[in-house]
C-alpha cells in the first residue's frame, strides 16, 4: 500500500483481516494500524442558526476573544488505546457516547468518551450546538444547576451534597432563584434574592447566572435536551469515585489537580496521558486545568453503565416546569468493579 494513500486503506485493512493463516493478534494490530492512519485532529463548524424545529438557540453566546475562533472545535485522539482494547469490545461496542460538560471563558467544554475508548473533545460557545448533533441515545453529563427553587428552600441535592463533601462542601454554591436567573445586574439580583429567598447572592453564584438561564431555557424547549442532560457536582464524581472520600486539596492547586487526576486514573489507566494531550490546544484563559478535570469525571461518570448510576437525592425533586433538581453520580462501591480499584490515595 502506497504511503499516504487513504483510498487503499480500507482495502488493505480487509485484505489483511481475510489472511487465513494469521491469528487474532495480527488481525488486532491490523486493525490499530488502520486507526492510527485515520486519527487526526478534526474542526467541525457548524451552521450559525440552527433550525428551528430541531432546537431554539437558548441565551446569548458568550462574547469571544480574538484566540477564541466561532463553531465547535473538536479533537479526536484514538492511537495506541486501540491496541489494548479486546477484540470482542470492538466487534461489539456499546450503544452510546459518554459526554462531560463543564463551563469556561470560551463557552461550554465537553470530554466525550466514545463506546470504544476514543476519546473527544472540544468547546461550544452555546451548550444547544452539542444537544444538536449528538445521538439520542447518547449522555450528557453537565456541570450547572438544573431545576431551579422558587422561594426560601434551597434545594435538597445542594444539601445533600454539603454534608458527604465536608471539608470540600463549600465547593458547591447554592443554586439561584428563579427569579433572579433573567437579571443581568448583580445589585439588581442580590437586591431580588433577598425578597424572594430571604437571602442575597454571592459574587460566584452570580457568575453561573447567564449559563443557568442558558440551560434551563434549553430544556424547557427542547425534548431532546430533557432526555439527554443530567446535572452532575464534579466534587459529588470525585467523592464517589474515590470511596466516598472527599478530596483534600482544593482543585486550584497542583496538588488538588494531580488528585483527582490519579482518581481518574482508576478507572481509566489513560487519563493522565489524556488530560496532558487535551489541555495542549487550549491557552489557560479559555479551558483550565480545573475545567478539563471537572467535564473529564463528568464524561466518566456519563460512561458508566446504568445500575451504577445514583442520585442525589435517591428520589430527585421537582421544580416547577418538570426539571429534576438532582445530581448524578456512580456508585462504584455497590460493584464488582470496586474489587479490583486501587486505593485513591
Amino acid at each position: 500500500m502506497r504511503r499516504g494513500c487513504r483510498p487503499c486503506l480500507p482495502r488493505f485493512v480487509t485484505r489483511s483481516l481475510r489472511c487465513p493463516p494469521l491469528g487474532l493478534d495480527h488481525r488486532r494490530n491490523v486493525l490499530a494500524y488502520a486507526m492510527r492512519r485515520l486519527a487526526r485532529v478534526s474542526r467541525t463548524a457548524l451552521p450559525a442558526a440552527l433550525p428551528s424545529d430541531r432546537l431554539e438557540r437558548t441565551g446569548s453566546a458568550p462574547s469571544r476573544s480574538r484566540t477564541t475562533p466561532p463553531g465547535v472545535y473538536e479533537h479526536s485522539s484514538r492511537l495506541w488505546r486501540y491496541l489494548w482494547l479486546p477484540w470482542e469490545l470492538i466487534s461489539h461496542p456499546s450503544s452510546f457516547t459518554a459526554y462531560g460538560v463543564d463551563g469556561c471563558r470560551a463557552g461550554w467544554f465537553f470530554v466525550a468518551l466514545e463506546p470504544c475508548g476514543g476519546i473527544r473533545w472540544g468547546v461550544v460557545p452555546i451548550l444547544a450546538d452539542l444537544v444538536w448533533t449528538v445521538g439520542d441515545s447518547d449522555r450528557i453529563f453537565v456541570d450547572i444547576p438544573i431545576g431551579l427553587p422558587e422561594g426560601a428552600e434551597s434545594r435538597t441535592c445542594d444539601r445533600d451534597a454539603r454534608r458527604r463533601l465536608g471539608r470540600r462542601g463549600s465547593s458547591v454554591f447554592p443554586a439561584p432563584a428563579r427569579q433572579v436567573v433573567g437579571i443581568d445586574s448583580f445589585e439588581d439580583a442580590n437586591r431580588t434574592s433577598r425578597a424572594v429567598a430571604g437571602k442575597g447572592i454571592s459574587r460566584q453564584t452570580f457568575a453561573i447566572v447567564q449559563k443557568v438561564r442558558e440551560i434551563d431555557s434549553a430544556l424547557r424547549r427542547c425534548s431532546k435536551a430533557r432526555r439527554l442532560v443530567r446535572e452532575v457536582h464534579p466534587e459529588v464524581c470525585f467523592w464517589a469515585l474515590a470511596r466516598e472520600t472527599p478530596m483534600s486539596v482544593r482543585k486550584k492547586a497542583k496538588e488538588g489537580f494531580r488528585e483527582r487526576v490519579s482518581v481518574l486514573t482508576n478507572l481509566r489507566p489513560s487519563a493522565g496521558d489524556d488530560v496532558s494531550q487535551i489541555a495542549r490546544p487550549f491557552r489557560r484563559k479559555q479551558v483550565s486545568w480545573d475545567d478539563i478535570a471537572d467535564a473529564f469525571v463528568a464524561a466518566l461518570t456519563a460512561s458508566q453503565p446504568l445500575e451504577r448510576l445514583r442520585t442525589l437525592p435517591a428520589v430527585p425533586e421537582y421544580d416547577r416546569y418538570g426539571l429534576p433538581m438532582e445530581m448524578v453520580y456512580a456508585d462504584v462501591l455497590s460493584s464488582h468493579v470496586a474489587e479490583n480499584l486501587p486505593a485513591s490515595r
